[in-house]
């Protein structure tokens, strides 16, 4: 039982660990979209790799679906730019008032973006997120 609580706790706290500063990448007066990286450390799998978890947030009092196209560059070149194949076109609902942000855990690709290992030599890394071609219906 002991174990298992710690188990819980370590697990829990290192998966939480403190994100390196927000950056707003598009804001209106209906919505926000920013991203931070944060390290996230999968101790179970020995995975630890860095990430952009991304945060979308509904401004207005209605609810909305936020269509884009995620543009992701790696030094310095976008990778999924005029790629229809490579999961260029996402969208979102949000309630009201609503923000949704990725996290550690996160499966939707446009919520968690890889950014590097953390553990292994990177050949690229991410250098820039672009969100473009954004309708709001």
């Amino acid at each position: 039982m002991r174990y298992t609580i710690f188990t819980l706790l370590l697990t829990g706290t290192i998966l939480l660990q403190p994100a390196i500063a927000q950056e707003s990448v598009v804001e209106t007066n209906d919505y926000k979209i920013s991203y931070e990286l944060q390290d996230c450390h999968d101790i179970a799998n020995g995975m630890h790799r860095s990430y952009a978890l991304v945060t979308f947030e509904n401004k207005t009092n209605e609810e909305v679906t936020i269509f884009f196209d995620l543009e992701k560059y790696r030094n310095g070149v976008c990778r999924s730019c005029n790629n229809e194949d490579n999961g260029l076109h996402h969208s979102i609902i949000l309630s009201p008032l609503e923000t949704i942000t990725g996290t550690c855990e996160t499966s939707e690709p446009f919520l968690r973006v890889f950014n590097k290992h953390l553990d292994l030599d990177n050949h690229s890394t991410l250098t820039d997120l672009k969100f473009t071609n954004i309708e709001l219906k």
